[in-house]
This record gives C-alpha cells, structure tokens and sequence, in this order.
C-alpha cells in the first residue's frame, strides 16, 4: 500500500474526529486452488468511541456477499455458510485467511468495514485475483545490422500468467548479460569477433550483436511462476547469422551487373553527343 493511500485511509478519521482506523496491507494479492490466502488487515479504536462490529465482503461486479459478522462485546463471530469450513478470523487486528482458495469463488474485492458505537463505518479494500499458470510462451526474433556486426533481438513473451520469470540459455548453457532498459545503446565495439548481450531488466529482451558467427546457435526462452515452468526455443541458423554478407553481396552483385554497364553507356552516349556537336 502507497504512503499517501495508508495516510487517506488510517489516518483520515484523526482529521475527521475520530480515532479509529483501519488498513489492508496490499492493495492486490493473488489466490492460488486449494492453497490459503491470508488477508493481513490492522485497525485502532477512539476508547471513547469503540469499535463494535467488524464485517467482512466480497464484491463482485453483479453482487456482494457477506463473509462474516464479527460482534466484539460478544466475541461473537457469524459466518456465512459458504465459508464456515473454511475461514478464521483474527479478532485483534481483523485479519482473514481463507484455508482453500477456489478460484471460481473467491476472487473480488475483499472489503472490510468498522463500526464504531456512534455508527460510524470505517473501511479498507484489496482486489484479490486468480494465480494463473503460464501459457503460451513465444519468441520473436528482429535481425538488423550496425557497423557490419548482426544485431538479434529476442523478444519473450507468455499469452498469460502471473508473475513469470525470465531466463536464457544459448546451447544449453546459462546467458549471463549486462542487465539496461536501454537496449538501443549497447555500449561496445562494433567490430569485435566475441558476441556481447544486453538483457532487459524484466528478462524479456536480449539482444545480441556479433561480429562473427559466434551468435549461431540454439537460443531457449525459459518462463516459470509458482504453478508451473514452460521453455521454447529458436534456432539461428549459419545462414542466417551470414544474412547481412550475403546482403553486401549481392549490393556488390547488382552495381557490377547493372549499374556498370549503365554508366558505360552513358559515357558512349555522351562521347557521341560530343563527337557529333556541331563545331
């Protein structure tokens, strides 16, 4: 939670009046099946003006269900059915864990309510979503060149999952790089025969400039979360790491076939236009 959002919401019933408060420590948290989910909140009451119930909800976008009802005089905790098996509450600070998370169920805005014996209501919310498993991994690859060395870029990406990390591997063994934002500047000799990387700092990009072949090779994107690991690969080819050669090539190929023999018949031309002026 922001600074400025803990001062609005545990610090504005001071300027309100009151004395009484209450935070979420995160402002979104992830639910993972079966596994438990524990909603860390903490709250303080005005003694004059004491805190006299706490409830839990959940908001969805159609509807909003009633967790619990806690009475503090009574010690008294009411649950909804729903979540009788599967809940604790904390009274001291209003905390909530939920045993199993089910991730068609519990997903929403938890939103926790004090009111005080004035009937005051004091609240505090989080968004709590699916942790969802790593799908779909890709790699797109850009070829360029600068100062006659290839540039690769290598660009990973997952359709969706929560949280992935990153990693390479070129030929099985681990890539270790110079870790920038800025992958336009690669800060290096152009001409070098060693490839040299850079890796953006959220381990999607890598880019790679060689001045030889030492970039070929078999490039592997590896992205794992809590729930699962996913790899795939692409292969540079010789023939692709030769590309720009064989671009300069065939730059040389079309000035010997057509634009020589342009010029040659330009000079003819101009030499019989000469020969021909009247004098």
């Amino acid at each position: 939670m922001s600074l400025l959002k803990w001062w609005c919401v545990t610090l504005f019933p001071f300027l309100a009046g009151g004395l009484s408060g209450v935070s979420i420590k995160e402002d979104v948290m992830y639910g993972i099946e079966n596994e438990p989910l524990f909603l860390i909140a903490e709250y303080f009451q005005d003694p004059s003006t004491p805190i006299e119930i706490i409830i839990w909800e959940l908001k969805k976008e159609m509807h909003t269900t009633r967790i619990l009802q806690h009475i503090m005089n009574k010690n008294l905790t009411i649950l909804s059915d729903p979540y009788k098996s599967r809940l604790h509450f904390y009274r001291d600070s209003g905390s909530l864990q939920l045993q199993r998370f089910a991730n068609s169920t519990d997903v929403g805005v938890y939103e926790i309510i004090l009111i005080d014996s004035n009937g005051a209501e004091i609240k505090a919310s989080m968004q709590v979503k699916q942790y969802e498993r790593i799908e779909e991994l890709s790699i797109n690859v850009q070829k360029s060149t600068i100062a006659s060395s290839l540039v690769l870029l290598f660009v990973c990406s997952v359709k969706s999952g929560t949280a992935p990390q990153f990693s390479w591997q070129k030929d099985g063994k681990n890539i270790t790089c110079k870790t920038t934002d800025t992958i336009s500047d690669y800060g290096i000799n152009y001409t070098m025969d060693v490839a040299t990387c850079n890796l953006s700092t959220d381990g999607t990009k890598l880019t790679f400039v060689s001045g030889s072949h030492t970039v070929c090779g078999n490039f592997s994107c590896t992205a794992k979360n809590q729930l699962n690991v996913r790899m795939t690969y692409h292969t540079v080819s010789d023939e692709e790491c030769s590309k720009k050669d064989h671009l300069q090539s065939s730059l040389r190929h079309y000035v010997v076939i057509y634009v020589f023999p342009l010029f040659l018949i330009a000079v003819i031309i101009f030499c019989i236009y000469i020969k021909r002026r009247p004098k």
